[in-house]
């Protein structure tokens, strides 16, 4: 089972919508007796009126990998356990039945979150070197300041040295070219603040600020971007040829990079 769902991820990746098992078999002695293979049933079968998608709507086909599809696969089994926790988050938004639409903007930022941190790792500074200097401000806090204060200051400085999310953002964004980035229409100069900034609000929005945060279609839209960034992300580290996948999601942006039209009231 577990090899099971190491190719449902692969393969939900290449195709570009959630691999969803209906049923499996396991076989006892080869299978030789017919009562020596025992049917599973899944508590999460996909919904009967699914639609299937055609062969012009997959993104990665093996007739775009080639020669390559050997590599791309043998990338995916040697880098799961550092990308799995991304590449389930990614899926989540992929689903039929879809997560709202700021749910999506907060998981896709942390599958990017994730995916960086345990692929591409560092920070402003080394854990060793940035502990003198958090020891320093520690012993600065006042010691009759109250104790949920005091803890609060101490976790985020526990993690100060890390590289922020926008910061990680950056990093990204770096792997690929202008031309690729255009035919998004993410903008590398304003993207990852826009993103940073939206997944702040609906992190830690607070209502007595009356502060607007990001809506209707501009939220749709960014989440769009989003989610076709987070898609390149995973599949490029696995080797994938990003030319062809870039095509198919502007020939199906239905599917894969919908944009939403803002209704003036008059």
């Amino acid at each position: 089972m577990k090899w099971a769902g190491s190719l449902q991820r692969i393969f939900s990746l290449l195709i570009g919508t959630e691999l969803i098992a209906e049923k499996a078999s396991v076989e006892i002695d080869g299978g030789k007796k017919l009562d020596n293979v025992l049917g599973l049933l899944f508590e999460h079968a996909p919904p009967e009126n699914q639609k299937t998608l055609s062969v012009y709507e997959v993104l990665a086909p093996f007739s775009t990998l080639q020669d390559k599809a050997p590599n791309v696969f043998a990338r995916w089994f040697s880098e799961e356990p550092r990308i799995k926790d991304a590449v389930d988050l990614f899926l989540g938004t992929t689903r039929q039945r879809s997560l709202s639409t700021h749910m999506e903007l907060t998981t896709l930022a942390q599958a990017l979150e994730t995916f960086h941190r345990n692929v591409h790792g560092g920070g402003y500074m080394t854990r060793k070197e940035y502990r003198p200097i958090e020891k320093m401000i520690i012993d600065s806090i006042p010691q009759n300041m109250d104790a949920g204060i005091s803890d609060s200051i101490k976790e985020r400085l526990r993690h100060a040295y890390e590289f922020t999310f926008r910061a990680r953002l950056e990093m990204l964004l770096t792997k690929f070219s202008d031309e690729l980035l255009k035919s998004l229409d993410v903008d590398r100069g304003t993207f990852p603040s826009e993103v940073s900034k939206a997944r702040n609000e609906f992190t830690h929005w607070d209502a007595e600020t009356n502060a607007p945060r990001l809506s209707g279609a501009d939220l749709s839209n960014l989440v769009s971007k989003l989610k076709a960034f987070t898609r390149l992300v995973l599949l490029s580290h696995l080797g994938v040829p990003l030319g062809s996948v870039v095509q198919r999601m502007i020939e199906n942006k239905y599917l894969y990079l919908p944009e939403w039209k803002k209704i003036e009231h008059t």
